[in-house]
């Protein structure tokens, strides 16, 4: 707006209208700009990144690394049991359960590996299950049962 002569009165209201117009004009101008720059950076970063989809019951390893006082990490165990996903809540967020009558745990899909091995006794139809693990008449002796109660030697009623 141009600086007002002696013999010019200034109209305060037109201009504030004016300058909050000209205000939401480069606004909108930002706000496009930054999601076009969003939008490339977003491309230059997924160009390096592989993306890992499991489907529902598929076998998986939780990554969980513990830190203990005194031990060297390069020989520690960081993938905690075998956990099947329950469901995905989406693209990268799963629900997995350790074992079948746990309580679930929500986890981001970097925390997952798919498994190749064996499936577990535990996991295999037809077993019922309870909580811990103990030797069990229908299990081989390599295998352990899925069923115990405070580490007591008992046989589970899974035959």
């Amino acid at each position: 707006m141009q600086n007002p002569d002696a013999n010019n009165t200034v109209k305060y209201c037109e201009y504030v209208d004016e300058v909050e117009c000209r205000m939401w004009q480069v606004f909108e101008i930002v706000r496009e700009h930054l999601g076009r720059q969003a939008d490339r950076i977003k491309r230059y970063y997924n160009v390096g990144v592989k993306p890992k989809t499991f489907a529902v019951n598929d076998l998986v390893l939780y990554y969980y690394p513990r830190k203990y006082t005194g031990r060297s990490p390069k020989w520690s165990r960081v993938y905690s049991g075998i956990c099947r996903l329950k469901k995905n809540i989406n693209d990268a967020v799963y629900i997995i359960r350790k074992i079948p009558n746990s309580s679930t745990l929500v986890v981001n899909v970097d925390k997952l590996k798919l498994y190749y091995g064996e499936v577990p006794s535990c996991w295999k139809k037809g077993h019922q299950t309870g909580v811990g693990k103990w030797a069990c008449r229908h299990v081989a002796d390599s295998e352990t049962c899925c069923r115990s109660v405070g580490g007591r030697d008992r046989r589970c009623n899974c035959t």
